[in-house]
């Protein structure tokens, strides 16, 4: 009868004189991994706040006639064929090592080779936007409006400051070098740091609603008003953008599909407890609870950010202010925010509120 040597991972006969399935010896790799641990990573890469960023920011200003929860929803529908997909290799084949581990038991090692460097170098890119995105969505609007509410213009001169590409790309580059001195400090510590992070993102998350769904277009409107007025106003705003190009003609299914592109993006990180594999406890449970349980929490948090920010700042204004600040309104009196007009920003000119303002962008 064929027994596991307790020693190695060889597989032979009972006297030790059999064939070895298995040639590599044992390595020690203890597990560490649970189903919450593969949840949060798969989450923490799909990143909430980036997620809604990018469909308020880019969906009404860049589709105009794009149904946004339509887009979320059918996002999260190819997601979840991909995921599929992926947990049955990574069940199969529970490895670390992202998809080399499948490709190279399937492809020539040429091409599995080549499709994993192309997977290196797409997360290298991610990684930097990312970092890029930490400074222009959460640092920059945050004194940007720390400036508006309190009156303080050295608050403007920092967001100013960050703006440079110098000082972003520095900043960009520490965040990252942090990140990857977490990781390889190891896989417990790193898990431990992840829960952290994700208890301060999803506070950020929930005030963000909260703040939307208690505020009022009629607040919003006298606060944005206030403190980028009397020239730039929400009314002029709108009227700028139309007059620039601007207009909803109405349901898209074309527009709808592009941009569901800009929720399928980051729900692509849903699935990537693929890369460890080898370090979760319970393969099917965990990949297949953590996979399929961040597509759908993160999905409606995107529908929830959606509907209430319509509800708040009006479908309108989301696409005339981006489009204005995106550059595509090349009229002289195209009127914007001061700063690239992302959520954090217009949240925090609807709370009024610096200190909000730091809370909802640091989460």
């Amino acid at each position: 009868m064929a027994i596991r040597d307790k020693s190695d991972t060889s597989v032979g006969t009972g006297d030790g004189t059999g064939d070895r399935v298995f040639l590599r010896k044992a390595s020690g790799l203890i597990k560490t991994a649970g189903t919450t641990d593969v949840f949060i990573f798969n989450v923490g890469l799909v990143s909430i706040g980036i997620g809604v960023g990018g469909l308020l920011l880019y969906g009404p200003a860049v589709y105009p006639g794009g149904n946004l929860v339509l887009g979320v929803l059918i996002a999260g529908l190819m997601m979840g064929l991909i995921a599929w997909g992926m947990l049955t290799w990574t069940v199969t084949i529970p490895r670390s090592g992202g998809i080399y581990a499948f490709g190279s038991r399937i492809l020539p090692p040429g091409v599995a080779f080549m499709l994993s460097v192309v997977e290196s170098l797409a997360w290298l890119f991610f990684c930097a936007i990312a970092a890029y995105w930490v400074v222009t969505i959460g640092l920059i609007p945050m004194f940007t409006v720390g400036a508006a509410v309190t009156g303080n213009a050295s608050l403007s001169d920092v967001a100013t400051f960050l703006s440079h590409r110098g000082i972003t790309f520095l900043i960009g580059a520490i965040v990252l070098l942090l990140a990857g001195g977490i990781l390889t400090s190891g896989m417990r510590r790193y898990f431990l740091t992840q829960k952290v992070v994700i208890v301060v993102a999803a506070l950020g998350t929930l005030l963000l609603f909260g703040l939307l769904l208690f505020g009022s277009k009629g607040t919003f409107i006298a606060h944005f008003n206030k403190y980028f007025g009397p020239k730039t106003t929400y009314a002029s705003v709108i009227a700028s953008g139309k007059a620039g190009g601007w207009k909803d003609p109405g349901f898209s299914l074309g527009q709808t599909l592009k941009a569901s592109n800009w929720a399928f993006l980051p729900l692509i990180g849903a699935a990537f407890s693929i890369s460890i594999g080898g370090e979760i406890k319970s393969g099917m449970k965990g990949q297949s609870r953590g996979m399929f349980g961040a597509i759908i929490v993160c999905g409606v948090c995107f529908l929830i950010s959606i509907v209430l920010a319509y509800k708040v700042f009006g479908y309108d204004f989301l696409g005339t202010v981006g489009y204005n600040s995106l550059g595509f309104n090349t009229s002289s009196h195209a009127l914007t925010t001061p700063t690239t007009p992302w959520i954090t920003l217009l949240a925090g000119v609807l709370s009024g509120s610096f200190v909000v303002t730091i809370l909802v962008s640091l989460g």
